[in-house]
């Protein structure tokens, strides 16, 4: 990660803006216990950035805030003990009508977030996320119910084999545990669904240790950082329900020689109820999502962690029979074009014939570059490229740049900051890889 902090301020602010993108089904769908399509970018992730921003912008402004936030009196390791408890009743007033289209399966898009992870229950109900909460539809997706909610933190949903709902929390509040300057965030939970009994049960998930012990924290240095203190922020970002249930875990740590740094690790269950902590995963990369494939757990992701720029460098592919030991799986890039921005989070199609994944495949627009040679050069770029006038109402064009430290002419780390502020992009196509066994795979480039 840069640490040049205006350069981490336009990556943070670009993903800020982004939202989820809306399940889109396919025929499989119709199916009990379908795996999901399709699956968001977690939400965690934004309300991570969004911390760093804010606190990255407290200490351009100079403000001294102490961090005062209470949570839980203790957030580490947690045994994985079940709290049972009844099944709310759907909210009666939570209902919202899907938007109508001319294909027989609709496009789900009810609420600010959509509906993501779709899932099809033994009774042919299906559920999905929206709005960090868990929403049920009994007829086909016309129509869709608040079904369960916790305080819109909830940000992955799978369905297990026995049928049991798989729903992680990720809390958001924050404590000083381990001592006073530290912040660490609740540690996820599962809430499981069981299907005989219609309980659920709410299950903590053992927490990570630090990356080190006795770490110290991160001295208040903008040049070296932008982040100050000792923090710990754990979450679940991505799940799979298949041989095992296998939650994908992130722990972005700040501390002396650590800036914001994301360190991988699995949950693993076999029923959803007992767990176990994997603390490292075997890849040379960063996983962002993982798939059952028969007796094979396919994780996707990059070479850097997803928060790091607006798409990833390269897709990379990896497999794993054991959880243990992963195998990178070869690709053909080569066709893709020379600029491209290739997006983290594909939709995911998965039947008998084989397992896709199609990636959006983007470029930033052209004309941002060494061309733009004065205050007005950029004026009418942003104008013709359909953004107001300014970046902010209340500052001039003039005045924001001031702020971020960029004139004329124009050099290579000026010219990324804009564009990660500017963020206009132009779509590109489609990079789908395909396979049949896992191992070999097919990668078309679709204009």
């Amino acid at each position: 990660m840069s640490t040049d902090l205006l350069t981490d301020l336009a990556e943070y602010g670009h993903y800020h803006r982004e939202v989820q993108q809306p399940v889109r089904p396919v025929e499989a769908a119709q199916h009990a216990l379908t795996p999901a399509l399709a699956p968001a970018r977690p939400n965690y992730t934004m309300r991570r950035a969004a911390a760093a921003l804010v606190a990255a912008v407290l200490v351009i402004l100079l403000i001294s805030i102490p961090a005062l936030l209470r949570g839980p009196e203790s957030v580490g390791p947690a045994d994985s003990v079940a709290n049972t408890m009844a099944l709310d009743p759907p909210t009666t007033g939570g209902t919202v009508d899907s938007p109508s289209t001319a294909s027989a399966t609709p496009e789900l898009q009810g609420g600010p977030d959509g509906f993501t992870m779709l899932h099809t229950l033994a009774d042919t109900s299906l559920i999905a996320l929206s709005q960090m909460n868990v929403w049920r539809s009994t007829n086909n997706g016309e129509t869709w119910e608040e079904w369960y909610a916790q305080d819109h933190e909830i940000d992955l949903l799978a369905v297990a084999r026995d049928g049991a709902v798989i729903a992680v929390r990720n809390p958001n509040e924050t404590s000083e545990s381990p001592g006073t300057g530290t912040s660490v965030n609740g540690t996820p939970e599962v809430h499981r669904l069981d299907p005989a009994s219609g309980t659920w049960s709410v299950i903590p998930l053992p927490r990570p240790a630090m990356p080190a012990p006795d770490l110290a924290p991160q001295p208040e240095d903008i040049e070296q950082c932008g982040l100050y203190g000792l923090s710990s922020w754990v979450d679940g970002s991505a799940v799979a329900a298949g041989e095992q249930i296998v939650i994908l875990g992130d722990q972005r740590v700040v501390a002396n020689g650590i800036c914001d740094e994301d360190f991988q690790f699995l949950w693993t269950s076999s029923d959803g109820l007992e767990w176990d902590l994997e603390p490292e995963i075997g890849v040379d990369g960063y996983l962002t999502g993982i798939i059952w494939r028969g007796d094979q757990l396919v994780g996707y992701g990059s070479s850097r962690p997803s928060y790091v720029g607006p798409g990833s460098p390269e897709p990379q592919v990896w497999t794993t029979t054991d959880l243990g030991s992963w195998t990178e799986q070869s690709l053909d890039l080569l066709t893709l074009p020379e600029g491209s921005i290739v997006q983290y989070w594909p939709e995911i199609v998965d039947d008998p014939a084989g397992l896709s994944l199609i990636f959006p495949v983007e470029r930033y627009r052209p004309g941002l570059d060494n061309s733009i040679s004065d205050v007005e050069a950029l004026r009418q770029w942003r104008l013709d490229a359909g953004l107001p006038e300014s970046p902010t109402d209340e500052l001039s064009l003039e005045e924001s740049l001031e702020l971020d430290g960029v004139d004329f002419p124009l050099e290579a780390d000026e010219l990324t900051l804009l564009n990660n502020f500017y963020d206009v992009r132009e779509s590109l196509g489609t990079l789908t890889l395909t396979t049949a066994d896992g191992s070999d795979w097919e990668s078309v480039y679709a204009p």
